[in-house]
């Protein structure tokens, strides 16, 4: 639900509706002629009152994601604010109205957070493929170096060991791993289907 405030040019509130008033945990008759700073911290209520001067001052529209306190608990809200004007057009006041977007931006934050987890994926699997064809054409020439060395050779058992498992064809089981363990990691990161500063000032 949308929060909905009129201020003055001191940024005392002349209006507000109940879904407001329900935040700061008053009746909406007991939050008239109150400021920003009875009711946030004073770093947060210096910045809502500066929006509604550039506001005021400007004759501009400000729209704006910010920090908004709700049972002393922080969410994010998006505000719009306007200037108010009288009759003759001249500014009085500015208008706000803001709607909690905090469990838009937590899935934003899971979103991106998979498209990263899917990136790593990728790059993981791309290493893996470059690597075992690698170790492809280091197995084949010690294939060909074995078939031309005589059997009592000492480079023999150099190449055996390489096709022994421990540097050879062994290495490739943990590049193999490679793949699944990306796809598992970013499959794990994928958000549940479902479904910057403010304004309560």
């Amino acid at each position: 639900p949308h929060r909905i405030l009129v201020k003055d040019r001191h940024s005392v509130l002349l209006f507000c509706n109940t879904n407001y008033a329900n935040d700061v945990g008053l009746p909406p008759e007991d939050v008239i002629g109150k400021d920003a700073f009875a009711f946030y911290p004073h770093e947060l209520a210096e910045a809502y009152n500066a929006d509604d001067q550039e506001v005021m001052v400007g004759g501009i529209t400000k729209n704006i994601e910010e920090p908004y306190q709700v049972g002393g608990q922080e969410r994010w809200v998006h505000t719009v604010k306007v200037p108010y004007r009288d009759e003759q057009g001249q500014v009085i006041g500015v208008l706000v109205v803001f709607e909690d977007i905090t469990e838009r931006r937590m899935l934003e934050a899971q979103f991106q957070q998979a498209q990263k987890m899917e990136a790593i994926g990728q790059l993981a699997g791309g290493i893996a493929h470059d690597f075992n064809n690698l170790l492809t054409v280091i197995l084949g020439f010690c294939e060909l170096l074995l078939a031309d060395l005589d059997p009592d050779d000492p480079h023999q058992a150099d190449m055996a060991e390489i096709q022994s498992g421990r540097t050879g064809r062994g290495a490739h089981a943990p590049v193999a791993r490679l793949q699944p363990q990306a796809d598992h990691r970013a499959d794990a990161a994928q958000p549940e289907r479902g479904g910057d500063r403010h304004a309560g000032d």
